[in-house]
């Protein structure tokens, strides 16, 4: 990489990205300046490289039954992004009108995925290649990308761009989509995109940072309203996992899952299987351990015995 001042290291393993484990998180990347010593170097890939054995990576491999000994690390060496533009995440499906992608963007180098408090990201919605009609979910705080300003149409100078967002974004759906279906695998998926934009010689260029496959083909399942209590399992976190949305424990904030302690019962009248091992629950009489969950919860099912 001519020119590159800087590369970052990230971690590229064989248990993430996958279409229904992502691993978003669990697994540590870093920087490099190339003026650096090769000891530098050493020593920070040898950090990415342990990362793979972090107790957090550990105890979610396990809580999805992945085979810790098939699980492998390489290192993807790319240009660290610096002065960004824009970043985001975009998500594309094949639905019935057509493809939709749904764009999520942030000004500068502001986390779309892990906003600090009160930060609001740019979000929208459109179906097939042009975005003549966008459905606006919400607007920036800091500073429009894709959007104009008070209004649902997209800024002409960004507007290549984001053509090229999309295409890029249904070119790897399809890839992916056709690699599953020639393994048998019938299941709908959508594709999950992080980019970068980029202002180089008074131009934004579009970069792909990685994409993963979704499972959106949830099986649907009627909730079962006779089930009155869920009681705890040792998952080897002497308890089990209360979390505020369907999603891995590196995906949530702090306050958002709680343990309940080992064979602590809570009181429950719903029950829904919501796919990915997942249940939906709504807790009617809470633990004393996690006092603020009740209501609408998320558990995984082999975590918990329901009477």
């Amino acid at each position: 990489m001519p020119d590159v001042p800087r590369i970052r290291l990230r971690s590229s393993t064989n248990s993430e990205d996958l279409p229904t484990f992502n691993g978003a998180g669990l697994y540590e990347s870093t920087g490099f300046n190339v003026e650096d010593s090769d000891k530098k170097l050493r020593k920070k890939l040898l950090k990415v490289m342990a990362s793979l054995w972090l107790e957090r990576a550990f105890w979610e491999r396990e809580l999805f039954g992945i085979d810790h000994s098939a699980v492998g690390m390489a290192i993807l060496n790319n240009p660290d992004f610096s002065d960004e533009y824009g970043n985001g995440v975009v998500i594309g499906s094949q639905e019935s009108n057509g493809f939709r992608t749904w764009v999520n963007a942030q000004k500068g180098e502001a986390s779309v995925t892990n906003p600090v408090e009160d930060e609001i990201s740019e979000s929208f919605t459109f179906i097939g290649r042009s975005a003549d009609d966008v459905v606006v979910q919400s607007r920036s705080n800091i500073g429009d990308v894709f959007l104009e300003e008070s209004s649902s149409a997209i800024r002409p100078v960004l507007s290549s761009q984001l053509s090229q967002l999309q295409s890029t974004t249904q070119r790897l759906h399809d890839y992916f989509v056709a690699k599953q279906r020639e393994k048998g695998d019938r299941r709908k998926y959508g594709i999950d995109i992080e980019y970068k934009l980029m202002e180089e010689n008074g131009q934004v260029v579009l970069y792909v940072k990685q994409s993963r496959l979704l499972n959106l083909d949830y099986e649907a399942a009627e909730p079962n309203n006779s089930i009155a209590k869920a009681i705890a399992k040792n998952n080897g976190m002497d308890g089990a996992h209360l979390r505020r949305q369907p999603k891995q424990l590196s995906a949530l904030r702090p306050d958002d899952f709680c343990v309940v302690k080992t064979d602590s019962v809570v009181g429950i009248n719903r029950y829904e299987p919501v796919g990915n091992g997942f249940i939906k629950l709504n807790i009617t009489i809470p633990s004393s351990s996690c006092p603020d969950f009740i209501g609408p919860v998320y558990v995984f099912e082999k975590h918990f015995n329901f009477i």
